[in-house]
């Protein structure tokens, strides 16, 4: 039973992250759910067969059916990171797989929900250098919930209150400081949403280790000259990681 559902689990990530490449590729450009998947090169649509998540580029050979050009192997790593964090999920709430009750469901589809949004946003920011306003704003909807819980159990402190604020206010100095040119505004409101869903504790530490990891990558960037002093790098990548860490 255990391995059924890590199986399932997992793949059923990996079909979320199959599709979070769609919404990547296609967002702002096309419509994400009208329309089959075409090969880029030839633009033959793709059969069923073809669009299994990670299976389908391993049986393919990692190249197109039809044309023969090697396929991105994004996507392939995309789905093996999405279907890795989904399986974790699952063992986090619902292990041992016994009497799982209806709440234990419920969280696990909102935090699966969480995980989809937060993973379109880092990569999307990874790709085009920009936040989407509706994933963001949707992040933001989505933090409220352990926010307003932590609200009521708290008996609205005003520590409680003003956690959001002290996570984003550091950040919210730097935009104003550097008027948007060393942090986007999109930024602020991440971490608004980070310190909404885990208060000002764990949203600190989120905040040190996004701010370690970051500082670590870009200095290995410079290091190998695969990146200048002036180009930009992906803020939301670091802090999607330092979020699943915490």
């Amino acid at each position: 039973m255990q391995i059924f559902i890590s199986l399932l689990s997992f793949f059923f990530g990996a079909s979320i992250g199959s599709f979070a490449g769609v919404v990547i590729d296609r967002l702002h450009v096309g419509s994400i759910t009208r329309g089959r998947s075409k090969c880029l090169s030839c633009s033959k649509e793709l059969t069923w067969k073809e669009l299994i998540p990670l299976l389908s580029w391993f049986i393919q050979g990692g190249r197109c059916k039809s044309c023969k050009v090697a396929l991105d192997a994004k996507h392939l790593v995309i789905e093996a990171m999405f279907g890795v964090v989904y399986l974790l999920l699952t063992y986090k709430l619902l292990y041992p797989f016994v009497d799982i009750t209806l709440l234990q469901v419920v969280w696990w589809l909102y935090y699966g929900v969480f995980i989809f949004v937060l993973g379109v946003i880092a990569l999307y920011d990874i790709k085009h250098k920009v936040l989407p306003q509706f994933f963001l704003y949707t992040f933001l909807i989505l933090s409220c919930v352990p926010y307003v819980s932590r609200l009521m159990i708290d008996s609205f402190s005003v520590a409680s209150i003003i956690s959001p604020f002290c996570i984003a206010l550091p950040y919210f100095f730097l935009f104003l400081v550097t008027r948007g040119r060393g942090v986007g505004f999109g930024d602020v409101l991440m971490f608004l949403g980070i310190g909404a869903f885990f208060g000002t504790d764990k949203g600190l530490l989120v905040l040190l280790f996004s701010v370690w990891i970051g500082s670590l990558v870009g200095l290995v960037l410079l290091l190998t000259k695969k990146k200048g002093v002036k180009d930009q790098l992906p803020f939301v990548p670091f802090i999607t990681l330092s979020f699943l860490i915490v």
